[in-house]
């Protein structure tokens, strides 16, 4: 089995955009078959509680306690395996309600994957509109605090 931290790594080492979205297809087509697990169950810091569990980090349960746990990070400090963090479904409300691991740049554009209860495993990235007004920062899950 491919260790799914491993495969985002991975991904980043190609300059070929062809290679990347293969290999994120791969990723998608892993957690939609891993056998024992409903990954299409999980929610937002579930997912990212599991791939990190994966690689020996545990991280808190919920997408706000996993924000106060790792260490914050500036945008020109996030790399492939970096967490991200948005405001929940009220953008008005500023408590964190949404986590995705970081799997690629382009220019300064930070894609993401992560859970959605509609859409399943998806990528998406931080200047779609509704991300874009929800951003709260990024950490570092391989470190803890601030």
């Amino acid at each position: 089995m491919i260790l799914v931290l491993a495969l985002i790594f991975r991904i980043y080492a190609f300059r070929d955009d062809n290679i990347k979205l293969a290999l994120l297809s791969e990723l998608k087509q892993q957690y939609k078959t891993e056998k024992g697990q409903n990954f299409n169950r999980l929610d937002c810091s579930s997912f990212a509680r599991q791939l990190y569990k994966k690689v020996g980090i545990d991280l808190p349960r919920d997408s706000r306690s996993q924000y106060m746990y790792t260490k914050h990070i500036t945008s020109k400090d996030v790399e492939p395996g970096c967490l991200i963090f948005f405001k929940g479904s009220n953008k008005n409300d500023n408590r964190i309600g949404h986590v995705g691991v970081v799997s690629r740049m382009m220019s300064d554009t930070i894609f993401f994957i992560h859970m959605t209860q509609t859409r399943g495993l998806v990528e998406d990235h931080q200047y779609q509109k509704y991300y874009a007004d929800r951003l709260v920062g990024y950490s570092d899950p391989f470190e803890e605090g601030n």
